[in-house]
């Protein structure tokens, strides 16, 4: 499949010719990734399939894909499984849904000039300013030891502070 090909119809075609025995009960692209929701018609197990579509290399979700924008549409369709790599991907893909959902929740409330600041840890402190609708400038960054230290994580657990005009201003993650 290349490229040119990546019409959910043809991808919909591509998808049955190449998993006989499966039933395709939903298929999304996002970007060059399309992801599938297929029905095994033995076992009538729900798994999802992964497709590079610029590549036409496709992978099962048990093989632990790196593309994971997986929508929840597809993810919704699918049956439990025992398989641990499959479910980390599953749990990955609803993080990655989450992290969309307040990164997008976050830019509708900001406006060019606004900055953003939080803290990591005692010591470490961010500080960012919105450049335009895209982008992000930085104004002052210390580097962080902590891992899994990001404004979207203190954004949705409520430790992110905005500011317009030099005046703190109130952000809602639930948008």
């Amino acid at each position: 499949m290349d490229a040119e090909n990546q019409h959910p119809e043809y991808f919909k075609d591509w998808l049955e010719e190449e998993n006989p025995g499966r039933a395709l009960l939903a298929v999304e692209i996002v970007d060059s990734v399309g992801y599938a929701a297929l029905r095994d018609n033995k076992t009538k197990e729900v798994h999802a399939q992964i497709v590079l579509l610029d590549l036409s290399k496709d992978f099962h979700e048990a093989e632990g894909p790196f593309a994971r924008e997986c929508p929840a549409s597809i993810l919704n369709l699918l049956t439990p499984t025992n398989n641990k790599t499959a479910n980390e991907w599953r749990k990955s893909c609803r993080e990655a849904l989450e992290w969309k959902t307040a990164f997008d929740s976050l830019w509708t409330q900001l406006l060019p000039g606004d900055s953003v600041e939080y803290i990591c840890d005692l010591r470490d402190k961010h500080t960012h300013t919105v450049k335009d609708a895209t982008s992000w400038e930085f104004e002052e960054t210390k580097v962080s030891i902590a891992p899994k230290c990001d404004f979207l994580s203190a954004f949705t657990k409520g430790k992110l502070k905005a500011f317009r005009n030099g005046k703190e201003i109130s952000l809602n993650s639930k948008n």
